[in-house]
């Protein structure tokens, strides 16, 4: 965290709690509240999920 490099994952938002909950402290009431302290504590996260969906590029995601 205090190096400020960019935290990067593949649908991370478990991993991010995960993080949160062992090593900054128990996980606030609210996903607001816990939202907020995320970007606080790592103000440059990228996750590939996130972004391909926001691309456009990652249609179908279920086996068929």
């Amino acid at each position: 965290m205090e190096s400020r490099k960019p935290l990067i994952g593949h649908n991370m938002i478990y991993d991010l709690g995960f993080l949160y909950n062992q090593f900054l402290g128990s996980l606030p009431a609210t996903f607001k509240e816990w939202a907020e302290k995320v970007e606080a504590s790592f103000p440059s996260l990228y996750d590939t999920k996130v972004l391909s969906l926001e691309a456009g590029d990652y249609g179908k995601t279920e086996l068929g």
